[in-house]
């Protein structure tokens, strides 16, 4: 979905990443989507051998499965295990630290695993136990790996996005502010985006409000990405909290732009961390806790 959607320009929210759980398509273990072939002599003819088994045999393991569901004596005992099935995998396989989204994903995955182990408790299905959470762990896995970590994505992507536009138009779109020196010839800014100046051997930038609302947030709130600037310490405030701080800036004079303090290419940690840690250890646990009764 992100690789479709960057095509198109656009780029994945968190929501959209939640609703729509993307895994990759390589078990990692040269068979392609397999981990393994099964003694056949390549992935080809193992999928074609599969293909021909699915034709023959469907549509046995759904029905029995819901008509166990459907008992009246046994649905008691089966709701109260996938609760507890759910919150075991939960516990086993999100961090304390991660985003109340990764629990959320975590949450159904956590369904699909224990729809698996009773399936093999019923007798519905031939696997050992254990093997449906094992599967389900590995897919949840593969599902962090490509989303890059267990954070907020959204507060994540905010920081990437300002990063990029830094990355790629730094030297190009910035006038570098020196003492004695104006904007000549010499060093004329093509479709200036603001102004930079050296702190030592890092760089803090002035970002007009137009081009940072238009261009450095392209595609996100601006609203939401100050906020996450802010919270890291990247994003400077004025003396009444506001985002936007005075600046007496060559050939403008005094006005009010987005300063990015000097060290935001170097990464940094936010002063939240502690706080935020604390907020996505509880959604965790009011997780767990919520199959627990």
């Amino acid at each position: 979905m992100a690789t479709m959607m960057a095509q198109a320009g656009h780029i994945v929210m968190a929501g959209q990443e939640v609703r729509m759980v993307e895994i990759p398509a390589d078990a990692g273990c040269s068979y392609g989507i397999f981990e393994s072939i099964h003694a056949a002599a390549s992935s080809q003819i193992f999928a074609d051998q599969l293909k021909r088994a699915v034709s023959e045999h469907h549509g046995h393991a759904g029905p029995a499965f819901v008509a166990q569901l459907a008992d009246p004596e046994l649905r008691p005992r089966l709701i109260e295990q996938t609760r507890r099935l759910i919150k075991q995998f939960v516990n086993t396989n999100v961090p304390t630290q991660s985003a109340g989204q990764v629990a959320r994903v975590a949450d159904r995955f956590g369904l699909v695993a224990a729809a698996g182990e009773l399936c093999i408790e019923l007798g519905i299905l031939p696997w050992p136990e254990g093997e449906a959470f094992e599967a389900c762990h590995k897919c949840f896995k593969a599902w962090i790996d490509l989303r890059g970590g267990v954070g907020n994505h959204e507060a994540e992507q905010a920081v990437a996005k300002v990063r990029h536009f830094i990355e790629m138009h730094g030297e190009s779109r910035f006038t570098l502010l020196s003492p004695g020196i104006e904007n000549s010839g010499y060093n004329k800014t093509i479709n200036r985006a603001g102004f930079r100046q050296q702190v030592g051997e890092q760089t803090e930038y002035f970002i007009f409000p137009e081009v940072y609302k238009s261009e450095v947030c392209s595609g996100l709130n601006p609203t939401y990405v100050t906020k996450v600037l802010v919270e890291r310490g990247f994003l400077a405030t004025a003396k009444d909290g506001k985002p936007q701080v005075e600046k007496r800036l060559p050939g403008i004079g005094k006005t009010r732009v987005y300063h990015l303090t000097a060290g935001f290419l170097a990464g940094g940690v936010s002063q939240y961390e502690e706080k935020e840690t604390a907020m996505r250890q509880a959604e965790v646990v009011n997780m767990a806790v919520k199959y627990s009764v």
